[in-house]
């Protein structure tokens, strides 16, 4: 599977995330990030697609279609 690493914070806490901050409005679903290349990974769910972030610049870099419908996130995220 590689070198990921899993990165949490609480939603509802914007104080436990370390570092910059940065509203990314489009990522309405899940989303992972890739600590070998900074990039973060989010889905949109309104248009089933995984859109990639250069976590340096905060540009958008790329989109890939999901390929099925993908639901929104709603609520705090778990602790798991």
């Amino acid at each position: 599977m590689g070198n990921w690493r899993r990165c949490t914070w609480r939603a509802d806490d914007p104080g436990s995330l370390p570092g910059q901050r940065q509203t990314l409005s489009n990522i309405t679903g899940g989303f992972t990030f890739d600590p070998l290349r900074d990039i973060l990974y989010g889905v949109d769910a309104t248009a089933d697609q995984v859109i990639a972030y250069d976590t340096h610049t905060w540009q958008e870099r790329y989109r890939i279609a999901i390929g099925e419908d993908v639901s929104a996130v709603s609520g705090k995220f778990s602790n798991g």
